[in-house]
């Protein structure tokens, strides 16, 4: 059987039953024993089922005798469990009961069980947690460690907990139940009742930690699905099973879940049982053939979770049934990518507007050299403004791209997105009459912007004010909104495919990558021009973002103002431009013979629900955000070795990031970490496509472009972060953050094209 077993070991004789003389407990309160520690056998059981009976028993192995501690379950029944199963965790709130465990054959051990003694009026403090913790760790240093974390807490104060728990090494947490084991309701609506408190715990938890969290109580085969979604690592059958006190209910109960998970499905032995020559009422002879299943490793356990349970954006079907292992009380997907050719997305063209020209070359160049693009404004008067300074593009031709009578009519929002998405086209070898060869039905086009049409917005607010509504363009509404890019782009071209703009701030041009790929992913598209385009250093823009207290005053020295994690950064410097790939079925790409870039792994979207502009301090929002990016690539945090971080040089916002990534990637000495708008500025809406090229750009060269401006770091930043010179480095999967206010958060990931 490869299951987990969980046994309480709690007795009369324990200190623990005897709290006011536990001096890890420090409760004051005196009480006696209850007699349930004598007749209750608290079996906790999770994903598998052991011999809870003397007559079940496997014949052949001799029982080992069971230590005086256990004495609260028949010393039999405890040999029998010890030896039928696998693997074995006792669970108990005395560490001192721990070793004798072990040495009668339990692999792990769990501070939990804490029902009992809620039935006694006690509950348990995070103090007194951490203690049973601290003190099990002095212990057994090398044993792997559970800990359930009592439902009683506050669910800030669950999250926080295991957060300590996890710094003081623990290798699983559970959560609990226990709040609704009597729901309100009858039927389905009654199930999800009394999961529901779980089901909160697992999914908050699992977004502040990086080990394992397991769903174990007040599950059932309706809401089991639901905590794999939530984020639990894996689900169990917590202490409701074994007060059915009879082994084939719980064999049924636990199946039930079991078959209800598509990460846990039975094979063709409906009992799974143990690998060992088992003889017994209940079990038919194993196969001797079977191979054994591996030694309780916790390792995969910390590989990326795959939601399967409601296809999605980010989900990809599985077949039916799928073999599944169970180990250390958990059941986990490692990490796989696509391989279906018509679902796997590369990236076939490059296409930019920047402070460094039009060419994605010659810009890539400039940022290699440390260059900065920042200047004084000039386009109007800034004098008067508290920050007279910004990424400020000129000398911007169209000519080519865009005919002499819009080409004047147009905002520069558009300009900047007609050419960058035209040049992208050239890059994936489909300009001019070669893009007739493609089927214009399954080609569209997702181009973002964060503002929109700004100067032709605020020269029409400007034209109502002074003369009055009939002076307004008629154009003022077509060219503001911001759906225009994308539709002119579309226009001119001629496809037909998937068409429409997102705007989430700064986070808009991550949010249309990720958003093209699944539209190719789910075969509605071929091919998406995919990115962002911005244009607002304009007086009501900069008047906005200074209105915000978000603008870098440095106006004496505008070049050194953008300084990402420096101690002396003071915010953030707006740039401008656009940033677009060329996105393509792999299937698409190889019919066609295009010249493939590299690959597009997956994406992930979400929101902090915290603030108007401020970021999470903890980075929550963040940190989940990338762990589901790199679910939805198929890649575990191991493999990412390049981060292009949003860094936008705000005093409060590089620190909640760098916070957000040491949350999902615990050893930072293999990751490279820079930051592009050192040079360019924020460029808003267009960031993360400018920012997405670079990326690129380092994965195709081996070259990493500097954060040009760190004089004085931040010393909790902890990377390394390519300080002011360029620095070669093979890049094996790289991710490229963007977040907006509003909260907006958005991760991609890319890797080298390998066939």
């Amino acid at each position: 059987m490869s299951s987990s077993i969980f046994s309480p070991v709690s007795t009369p004789s324990h200190t623990i039953l005897k709290p006011n003389q536990n001096p890890l407990l420090q409760i004051n309160s005196s009480f006696k024993a209850s007699s349930i520690f004598q007749k209750k056998k608290l079996f906790k059981w999770n994903q598998g089922f052991a011999f809870h009976h003397q007559r079940h028993r496997p014949q052949g192995f001799s029982s080992k005798k069971s230590p005086q501690r256990l004495q609260n379950l028949d010393r039999d029944n405890v040999a029998a469990v010890v030896t039928a199963a696998d693997k074995v965790c006792v669970s108990s709130v005395d560490p001192a009961a721990f070793p004798a465990a072990i040495e009668a054959g339990a692999l792990m051990v769990e501070i939990g069980n804490y029902d009992s003694f809620y039935e006694m009026g006690l509950t348990f403090s995070p103090e007194q947690i951490l203690n049973l913790t601290k003190e099990t760790k002095r212990i057994l240093p090398s044993v792997a460690l559970s800990v359930t974390v009592p439902h009683t807490l506050s669910l800030p104060d669950q999250v926080k907990l295991a957060e300590q728990l996890e710094q003081e090494g623990v290798d699983v947490i559970q959560t609990e139940g226990g709040k609704c084991s009597s729901p309100s309701k009858a039927g389905i609506l009654g199930l999800i009742e009394k999961a529901t408190p779980t089901l909160a715990a697992a999914y908050s938890i699992s977004r502040a930690v990086n080990i394992p969290v397991m769903c174990s109580s007040g599950l059932s085969s309706v809401t089991a699905p639901l905590a794999i979604t939530a984020g639990a690592s894996g689900v169990g059958v917590g202490s409701a099973i074994n007060k059915l006190n009879d082994v084939v209910a719980m064999i049924a109960e636990v199946k039930s879940i079991a078959e209800a998970t598509p990460l846990l499905t039975f094979p063709s032995d409906p009992l799974h049982r143990s690998h060992r020559k088992l003889h017994s009422p209940l079990l038919p002879p194993c196969n001797p053939s079977t191979p054994p299943p591996s030694a309780f490793p916790l390792d995969r356990l910390r590989q990326p979770r795959r939601s399967t349970i409601f296809p999605g954006n980010n989900a990809k079907p599985l077949p039916k049934r799928l073999p599944f292992k169970v180990s250390s009380s958990a059941v986990t997907a490692a990490p796989k990518r696509e391989t279906d050719p018509k679902k796997r997305v590369v990236i076939t063209g490059m296409g930019l507007v920047s402070v460094f020209g039009n060419e994605v070359d010659a810009y890539y160049e400039k940022l290699l050299s440390g260059e900065s693009g920042i200047t004084l404004i000039d386009r109007f008067d800034a004098s008067k403004f508290p920050t007279r300074f910004g990424g400020q593009i000129r000398g911007f031709k169209a000519e080519g791209y865009i005919d002499g009578k819009n080409d004047r009519r147009l905002d520069d929002c558009l300009r900047y997105c007609i050419v960058a998405g035209k040049k992208a086209l050239e890059g994936a070898d489909l300009g001019g009459d070669k893009l007739d060869k493609i089927d214009k039905i399954r080609a569209g086009v997702l181009i973002g912007t964060g503002m929109g049409g700004l100067t032709v917005f605020s020269d029409g607010v400007q034209a109502l004010i002074e003369k009055g509504h009939r002076k307004i363009t008629p154009f003022f509404i077509p060219y503001a909104i911001t759906n225009m890019a994308s539709a002119l782009l579309a226009i001119d071209l001629g496809l037909m495919g998937p068409n429409y703009s997102i705007s989430t701030a700064c986070a808009t041009s991550n949010y249309c990558f990720y958003a093209a790929a699944n539209h190719i992913r789910r075969g509605e598209a071929d091919l998406m021009i995919a990115g962002g385009t911005e244009a607002a250093i304009i007086p009501i823009g900069l008047g906005g973002f200074v209105a915000c207290r978000a603008l870098s005053q440095r106006n004496d020295d505008p070049q050194t103002a953008s300084r990402p994690w420096d101690k002396d950064r003071d915010g953030f410097v707006m740039g401008e431009g656009a940033g677009v790939l060329v996105l393509e079925s792999l299937e698409h790409a190889m019919k066609r013979g295009a010249p493939i870039i590299a690959k597009y792994l997956g994406g992930a979207v979400n929101c902090d629900a915290y603030h108007m502009t401020d970021p999470r301090a903890d980075g929550l929002g963040v940190s989940s955000c990338i762990q589901s990016a790199l679910e939805d690539a198929g890649v575990s945090p191991e493999e990412v070795n390049y981060i292009n971080a949003h860094a936008t040089s705000t005093i409060v916002g590089d620190l909640a990031e760098v916070n957000a990534i040491k949350k999902v990637f615990k050893n930072t000495s293999e990751i490279k970490i820079n930051a592009t708008k050192s040079m360019i500025g924020h460029c808003l809406g267009a960031a993360g496509g400018l920012e997405a090229i670079a990326t690129v750009k380092a994965i195709t060269t081996g070259w990493l472009h500097p954060t040009i401006n760190q004089f004085n770091a931040e010393p909790s930043v902890e990377f390394d972060t390519v300080a002011n010179k360029k620095q070669q480095h093979e890049v094996n999967v790289a991710i490229s953050n963007s977040f907006g206010f509003g909260g907006h958060n958005s991760v991609v990931a890319f890797s080298a094209f390998k066939p």
